[in-house]
């Protein structure tokens, strides 16, 4: 396990927090886009004041996440706020 893509204080149970997030907003796109937007810009933000690499390898992931759970649908959207090169 490391703290970017399976952090041992979100796997207490037997889901992880992040699947029971999906499990329970599956009916809400809206909502798990507006989370993974989130924590995309709030880890793009802190990084230089807090956990550096780490950090940038959260954003990194939450941008995986995005593209697995809407593919093109952020491609422009990544670009142009320049968290994917292009």
């Amino acid at each position: 396990m490391n703290n970017v893509e399976n952090p041992s204080h979100y796997n207490q149970t037997p889901v992880e927090t992040i699947e029971m997030f999906y499990l329970l907003f599956h009916d809400r796109p809206d909502m798990i886009k507006g989370a993974l937007l989130f924590n995309v810009f709030k880890y793009r933000e802190r990084f230089r004041k807090k956990n550096g690499k780490e950090d940038l390898d959260k954003m990194n992931w939450y941008l995986n996440q995005l593209e697995l759970h809407y593919g093109e649908e952020f491609e422009v959207f990544l670009r142009y706020h320049g968290l994917k090169e292009g």
